[in-house]
């Protein structure tokens, strides 16, 4: 109740974009630039153990960057497919890097269906996906070690059995195959990632 009102976020951004489709597939391409003023962003507060989220005003922020989807239907059966945004994005006031704003961050797919002879298919897939390191925390907080979360990278696959209508299906899916540790958030107080 002894918090002020915060101010209100205003933004002035432009994007300029491109999409193709063909029989090859399809493919995506954006540029975007935005400037925020009053950023609203949470605050945490550790000052006497215990931490208590709040809503602030951050400042002013800008970001830019680049991204690419593609989509390449390489033969009746096989989809390869991609993606990549590329972004910097960081405090006016004072250059620091936004919270859970990584700079790159890309996938990689792939689905393969192999028809049956009673109709049915076999349905294969796979996904890698990156992400870079991200500043997990308050603007202004790189400098504590917990608070850059380190980039990591995840495996997926899965092989799913699909009846001729598609009216029965059965799916074996395997997240993180590779059994990578990583932390998509901390919350300050030492213990909660």
């Amino acid at each position: 109740n002894d918090l002020n009102p915060i101010e209100a976020e205003t933004t002035d951004s432009i994007e300029l974009g491109m999409k193709m489709q063909g029989t090859w597939g399809f493919a995506s391409v954006a540029v975007y630039s935005a400037e925020i003023e009053d950023f609203q962003a949470n605050d945490f507060d550790d000052s006497d153990g215990t931490t208590i989220t709040g809503f602030t005003n951050g400042g002013d922020v800008e970001t830019q960057g680049v991204e690419v989807d593609v989509l390449w239907a390489a033969t009746d059966q096989l989809t390869l497919n991609g993606g990549i945004a590329i972004s910097d994005s960081e405090s006016k006031n004072d250059g620091d890097p936004l919270p859970f704003a990584p700079d790159t961050k890309y996938s990689l797919a792939a689905s393969y269906d192999q028809p049956l002879q009673n109709g049915a298919r076999i349905a294969y897939n796979a996904s890698y996906i990156y992400t870079d390191e991200i500043l997990s925390g308050n603007i202004g907080q790189t400098d504590e070690v917990p608070f850059l979360l380190p980039d990591y990278s995840i495996l997926n696959a899965s092989v799913g059995y699909h009846s001729e209508d598609d009216r029965f299906n059965v799916t074996l899916i395997g997240k993180n195959l590779t059994d990578e540790s990583y932390a998509t958030t901390y919350s300050g107080d030492g213990f909660r990632y």
